[in-house]
């Protein structure tokens, strides 16, 4: 039998708060979901609405200047009393819980999906397999989805690993896996595509190994591909690379190829990794898109570490690439969305430059909370990032800045609101004395001067003296308010905003 398999293979073929302004009542119907729906208004009297929200929020901070409880607060509010549905990434552990609250305020606490070690999963490979949409189930685009995963969360770890050879053949490997694998009525996970791996054959005196026939789950692969789909050239493609070219190979090439395959497959498929996107399903990115649910990924980086940092990557990503597939449709009947991350430095990948170049036409927020500068640099790879940072943050169109008292972030957050020309007064006085009378009284003269000089719109020092809440400042929040590409109703491309700390 296995030698007919063989033979058959090997033949020839032929993806709230309010600002001190006016509340806006806000709808909870499609109808309310235009790009031009203000969210809330300025103090100029200028309304930032649903399009804004969709070029991007960058807001920053201190720890305790207010950003979270303030701007972000009401922010979270708004966006939830609109019926928006989107992401939330966890780096902090009661992150959970606020967002919890924040659902039940906003009337929206049955649409809360909170993912945690314990509860909800999402087979990203079999979704990506069954997912609606003209690309779906093409092994290209499932190896394709497998390399950019891990190419994601290797640069969030901060690796750099340039394609080579073993890449190039591991990557071969695999798309071959995912094939005979899709031919199974069992749903495609990561395991079984490992378990077709290390099953394959290494020489042709295991192929007629009745053992082997029994037990190896390629050979059973190979026999249902044959039975079931014996004229699909990609499966016959896949079985004689199983049967003939790894067989043939030398032991060093093909431990090489399985080595690598090890290597990107072992993160995924530890705990709790491998139970939250390489098992069964509970939710998936249409949830939020199409239905408005809130998926809170409930796996804060503080407490999880690397892997809360890689399930909130994978869920980033998905959504993103899932968000841009989504059939256009009349502006006003397509649910608003968001990408929310506070300590957002813990989630930035080289996509979400790419992503939010589009992100308006797919009416998407991405909200992006810090802290400053070297935080989130520190996180990029010091210098380095740089670079990846600024990028990111000019496709941030709209910034929210909170008081702070880093010297690095202050000077970009002036440069950012930009100079002008101003005219600036300057006094100098002397005393006149006679070397004839060197014991009298000088007469003092003064001269005043006016000179035109370029000056930052708001001074460096200023995001020191903005108020941080509390009782102490009547639980009154400030910030500067600034949106790229924009002039407001007073001339500027910014202006001062305070948030009240009290929910209403």
């Amino acid at each position: 039998m296995i030698a007919a398999i063989k033979s058959f293979f090997t033949t020839p073929d032929p993806l709230s708060r309010t600002v001190h302004i006016e509340r806006i009542p806000q709808g909870f119907s499609s109808e309310a979901w235009k790009l031009s729906t203000p969210i809330f208004l300025l103090p100029t009297g200028d309304t930032w609405n649903i399009g804004d929200a969709c070029q991007g929020v960058l807001i920053m901070g201190a720890t305790g200047s207010g950003k979270s409880s303030g701007s972000a607060d009401m922010l979270a509010l708004k966006y939830l009393r609109l019926g928006a549905g989107g992401i939330v990434l966890c780096v902090k552990v009661n992150e959970g819980d606020y967002w919890t609250e924040i659902a039940r305020m906003a009337g929206r606490e049955g649409d809360l999906i909170r993912v945690t070690e314990k509860d909800h999963s999402f087979n990203i490979f079999d979704y990506e397999l069954r997912r609606s949409g003209r690309g779906a189930g093409l092994t290209l685009n499932l190896v394709n989805l497998f390399r950019q995963l891990q190419d994601i969360v290797d640069a969030s770890a901060g690796k750099k690993n340039a394609p080579d050879f073993w890449d190039r053949a591991c990557v071969r490997l695999i798309a071959n896996a995912i094939q005979l694998q899709c031919t199974l009525p069992e749903a495609l996970t990561l395991q079984a595509v490992s378990d077709i791996i290390n099953s394959a054959p290494h020489s042709d005196k295991i192929i007629d190994s009745p053992t082997w026939r029994k037990s190896s789950k390629c050979a059973h692969a190979c026999e249902t591909a044959m039975t079931n789909q014996p004229n699909d050239y990609d499966i016959r493609r896949a079985g004689r690379y199983f049967m003939d070219d790894f067989t043939a190979m030398g032991d060093r090439q093909r431990s090489g190829i399985l080595e690598t395959w090890e290597g990107l497959a072992d993160p995924l498929l530890r705990s709790p990794i491998r139970q939250k996107f390489c098992t069964t399903t509970t939710f998936t990115p249409e949830d939020a898109i199409e239905r408005g649910k809130i998926i809170l990924v409930d796996l804060p980086v503080k407490e999880f570490d690397q892997a809360g940092r890689m399930a909130g990557v994978i869920v980033k990503f998905l959504f993103q690439k899932a968000v841009e597939r989504r059939q256009a449709a009349r502006e006003n009947r397509r649910r608003p969305c968001f990408i929310w991350a506070d300590e957002f430095q813990h989630f930035v990948t080289t996509y979400d430059m790419v992503f939010q170049q589009t992100a308006r036409s797919s009416k998407t927020s991405t909200v992006y909370i810090g802290q400053n500068l070297p935080t989130v640099l520190a996180q990029l790879g010091g210098q380095s990032g740089e670079p990846h940072m600024k990028g990111l943050f000019g496709n941030l169109l709209t910034k929210i800045f909170h008081a702070n008292d880093d010297e690095q972030t202050n000077k970009y957050v002036a440069g950012v609101i930009g100079e002008d020309w101003m005219n600036i007064e300057s006094v100098s006085a002397g005393e006149n004395r006679s070397f004839l009378t060197p014991f009298l009284a000088g007469s003092r003269n003064q001269n005043r001067s006016v000179s035109p000089q370029v000056k930052h719109l708001v001074m460096p020092i200023e995001f020191n003296l903005l108020r941080t809440g509390a009782e102490r400042n009547d639980r009154i929040v400030d910030a500067v308010f600034v949106q790229a590409g924009r002039k407001l109703a007073d001339g500027n491309n910014f202006c001062r905003v305070h948030f009240e700390q009290r929910r209403q």
